[in-house]
This record gives structure tokens, sequence and C-alpha cells, in this order.
């Protein structure tokens, strides 16, 4: 919706992903395959630039202890934040999404963007919005689920309780794409019009030109 509206929408991926779910990936190179993902994911929505800070994957299920050297939750929030700010002040970016504070799910390294994301914006002075789930669609689907023959012990109730926001005024609510669950989705506001930025290490700029100047706000997905 941003892109369609002429927004600049920037993504930066914090890290490679190399330690998820291994599939049938070609080569083994799990982390290549998503980066190719995520870039051709960015050229579907008219995403202009992809930005990969380049820290590895955390790891689920582990705990901290288990966190190898060079992953993002090795890594202090506040070098982090340091990059994002970086970008943020390149781009003249108005708003910055994030997790929340749970990184929705609990994974670590959605927690340390969260974290980063909060340093960072603060030092720049841009908003800042969290992508989250309704809790309340979530108790509502795990109700029908468990109606449906669902095992309530596959999904505990106190879970539903430690996972999202409460709707309130605050949330932005979005079908996305059909999805079983409305997600609270954040704005995403862009002040600048398309610019060209200059292709380096760890950068996939695709600046396009011509597109209409942006109106004042701007909601997306």
């Amino acid at each position: 919706r941003a892109v369609a509206a002429g927004w600049r929408v920037v993504l930066v991926v914090a890290t490679d992903g190399d330690r998820g779910l291994q599939l049938a990936v070609p080569g083994g190179d799990l982390a290549a395959r998503r980066r190719a993902e995520a870039c051709a994911a960015a050229d579907l929505l008219g995403i202009e630039r992809v930005e990969f800070l380049g820290y590895g994957d955390s790891g689920w299920g582990e705990g901290p202890a288990a966190v190898p050297a060079g992953a993002l939750a090795a890594t202090p929030p506040r070098v982090v934040a340091r990059q994002l700010a970086a970008i943020l002040t390149e781009e003249g970016a108005s708003a910055l999404t994030t997790y929340d504070v749970s990184g929705v799910y609990g994974h670590l390294d959605h927690i340390w963007v969260h974290r980063a994301g909060a340093t960072a914006a603060a030092a720049v002075g841009c908003e800042r919005y969290e992508a989250t789930v309704s809790r309340g669609a979530l108790r509502s689907l795990r109700t029908e689920l468990v109606e449906r023959s669902l095992d309530p012990a596959c999904w505990p109730e106190a879970l539903t309780e430690r996972l999202g926001v409460e709707d309130d005024a605050r949330v932005v609510a979005v079908d996305a794409a059909g999805d079983p669950m409305t997600r609270a989705v954040p704005r995403i506001d862009r002040l600048s019009g398309p610019r060209s930025w200059p292709a380096r290490g760890g950068t996939r700029d695709r600046s396009r030109r011509g597109t209409p100047a942006p109106a004042p706000r701007a909601r997306a997905l």
C-alpha cells in the first residue's frame, strides 16, 4: 500500500537465518537461499532497498547461553542500533517498524530487533511502530480450533496470554492477505520521495524514478 501511494520503503534484515528450519535447499546454503528469497519478495512488494546487517541467526529454543559468536543476540543491542540509526539517517526516515517487546513469539533475534530499533529510533528522532498480533484474535482462533477437535494441550491457554497485545486505540488492525489471524500492523511513514542510493556491500537498492510524491501520511502493511 505504501509503494502504491508513492512512498519509498526500505527493508533492513538483521540476520541471515542460517539456523532456521533446514528444508531441501540445493547446495545446503540456507543463508544464501533466505537472502535470495528476501530480495525476490522485495521485488514483488516494490521495496526499493534491502539492507542486510550480516549477523548470524541466534537459534530458537536453546536459550541465550547457546547463542554462537557472530549471532545477533551475541551482539549488544546498542551496536546494532548504531548500524540501524545510520540507515535511518541516510534515508531521512520518518518512522521505523520493529517487532513488539516480546518479539511476537519470543525469538531472541526478534527481541534484539525490538531493542535495537527502539534505541535507533530514539537516537534519530523518528517515530516507531511495532508489528504484533491481536491477543483477542488468537483467543478466538484457539477456541475455534479446540471446538474443531484440536487437543487443548497442543495450544495451552496460558501461551495465548503471553503473545501479542490487547486490542485498543493504539492498534491498527490489518487483515494479512486472508490469514485467519488479524495481525495488528503499524504504519510505515516516509516523508521523502524515491531517491537513488549507491549500492554497497550488504545493500540491494532498486530505486525507481518518476514515482509520484508521497502523501503527508501513508499506512502500509
